[in-house]
């Protein structure tokens, strides 16, 4: 699985917020999508890695401007990995 951050400048609410998830949601195949108008970014899950351009282009459809994308692979953890020492 892939977390992928994304700055969003021009969202001012919460609104802005649910604007910028739907238009993600609705172009890209992802597991979960959050928005924060207050930290101005955008953090999607997602089980395969999405290339910059076509994050861009959905938000971009929004309105507002995409800065810094980032991309993290999340490594699965078994529970067993929670009882070794």
């Amino acid at each position: 699985m892939f977390k992928i951050t994304v700055e969003v400048e021009g969202m001012k609410c919460p609104m802005c917020e649910a604007h910028t998830n739907n238009a993600v949601k609705e172009a890209l195949n992802v597991r979960e999508v959050t928005s924060s108008h207050k930290e101005n970014k955008t953090t999607i899950l997602s089980d395969v890695d999405i290339p910059d351009t076509q994050i861009i282009d959905a938000i971009a459809e929004t309105g507002y401007t995409v800065g810094h994308i980032t991309h993290e692979e999340l490594k699965k953890r078994s529970l067993l990995h929670f009882f070794q020492k």
